[in-house]
């Protein structure tokens, strides 16, 4: 049986998990602009992509800039889904 204080550990590694993908993330695209305005002192790109996911209840919305980030969002938001069911089941196993 899974007892509370691991399923605790795992819902808070999940958590810091999160924090540091997005940390890295950002860290990553700040030395690729950095290395882009090098490499290209005078063109300007202004073109941004973006997606997310919104959960209301167990359902996830996705939206994107376009239909590849909109898929990788739909991605995420369905991993993301797998992983709550998962975590309900096993919270009631015990």
């Amino acid at each position: 049986m899974i007892s509370q204080q691991l399923l605790l550990a795992i819902g808070l590694s999940l958590v810091f998990l999160g924090i540091l993908t997005i940390i890295v993330g950002i860290l990553v695209e700040i030395f690729r602009e950095a290395k882009e305005r090098k490499e290209h002192p005078q063109e300007e790109k202004s073109k941004t992509e973006y997606g997310g996911v919104v959960f209301i209840g167990p359902i996830p919305i996705v939206f994107g800039s376009n239909k590849d980030m909109a898929k990788l969002a739909l991605i995420i938001g369905v991993i993301m889904f797998v992983f709550i069911i998962l975590i309900i089941i096993l919270s009631t196993i015990t």
